[in-house]
């Protein structure tokens, strides 16, 4: 898509939409820190720009094709038609989870908008983070077994990264082969819009360190983690034999921390989406900074839509109920005599 100006013709637009691939190994192909550069480069160059995170993606969910589609039909009227009448809709628009329709299970979507775009890093919030100062773990030798942030697959059955935001998800760290650092928990709920960042020292026995970073959300009881999206940052520190100090920006995500649950960051040495070093490691993180969490707070939330049957139900009550009156009224009418056995007796006598 040309987003440049020649002559006097308008600039072309540009909708930034994005699927996120949660349970592929090829899930960060086209993260939202790459819509998030379109979107600033586009608005660099003059165009206009709308960025719409959807549910769906390469590995199942919602693709809200219907929706998306009208959307970019009304933004080329605009702005190719010169439609001043076309709605080309807010700025931004991400889709979350809004719970799950009790006549088939199936998550319910709703939409929140702003009329600016955010970025990854508005509205940030620092975490302090406590675990131990230095924590040493391991990359096993040929990289096995490796942690899990995601099953391939899994999203294709109905969207499984979608599902993280009602507190379902597959995840698996090993012992010794993890780094892990802790939030309080949480005094009210903190919701995350974009790409949380922290700083970590860290040091290996070889001269690079391959580590993948994430963030869970962590229940009230300690034991139950929900991985945001099922994603993951890879990064390869290099020369980290002597210490190096690393600013890491993990996946871009849009999730609700409930009160009373905690952050946890993570760094592993393997994971099963990704190629890790062969050759066994030793490696040693600490924490340089707190953990900052972008909150977007001018992003606000539309209502949930009400299940189908919510408008239908009392309707078709109000027939079923009109048919068993109108049903019970002919059953209980007698009939009129019949004068022609009036002199027949009622019964046998006794």
């Amino acid at each position: 898509m040309n987003c440049s100006r020649r002559g006097r013709r308008p600039p072309s637009p540009a909708v930034s939409t994005y699927r996120p691939c949660c349970c592929r190994a090829d899930r960060l192909l086209f993260p939202l820190g790459q819509a998030d550069a379109a979107a600033q480069a586009i608005r660099a160059n003059g165009a206009p720009v709308g960025v719409d995170w959807i549910a769906g993606g390469h590995d199942g969910g919602d693709l809200e094709s219907d929706r998306v589609q009208r959307r970019v039909r009304n933004w080329f009227d605009r702005y190719l038609k010169d439609d001043k009448a076309a709605d080309t809709g807010p700025a931004f628009r991400v889709t979350r989870t809004g719970g799950v329709d009790s006549t088939d299970g199936r998550a319910v979507l709703t939409g929140a908008s702003a009329d600016t775009y955010p970025g990854l890093a508005n509205g940030g919030r620092s975490v302090p983070l406590t675990g131990r100062e230095q924590q040493s773990f391991a990359n096993p030798a040929g990289a096995n077994p490796p942690a899990i942030s995601a099953l391939p697959g899994l999203g294709g059955t109905g969207g499984l990264a979608q599902l993280s935001s009602l507190g379902v998800g597959v995840s698996l760290d090993f012992p010794g082969q993890h780094a892990r650092f802790e939030s309080a928990p949480a005094g009210g709920d903190l919701r995350i819009t974009g790409s949380p960042t922290v700083t970590v020292r860290v040091e290996s026995t070889r001269e690079d360190a391959v580590l993948f970073a994430k963030v869970y959300d962590v229940g009230p009881d300690g034991r139950q983690q929900v991985l945001p999206s099922q994603l993951v940052t890879p990064l390869r520190v290099e020369g980290a034999r002597s210490g190096k100090d690393v600013t890491i920006t993990l996946p871009a995500v849009d999730h609700e921390v409930r009160k009373g649950h905690r952050l946890r960051l993570v760094l592993a040495s393997t994971d099963l989406g990704y190629a890790s070093p062969a050759a066994p490691a030793t490696y040693t993180v600490s924490l340089k900074s707190d953990l900052t969490v972008p909150t977007a707070p001018r992003v606000t939330t539309a209502a949930a839509p009400l299940p189908a049957w919510v408008v239908w139900l009392p309707g078709a009550g109000a027939l079923i109920a009109l048919a068993l009156l109108l049903t019970g009224r002919r059953r209980t009418t007698a009939p009129a005599p019949d004068p022609g056995l009036a002199d027949v007796p009622c019964g046998s006598p006794a």
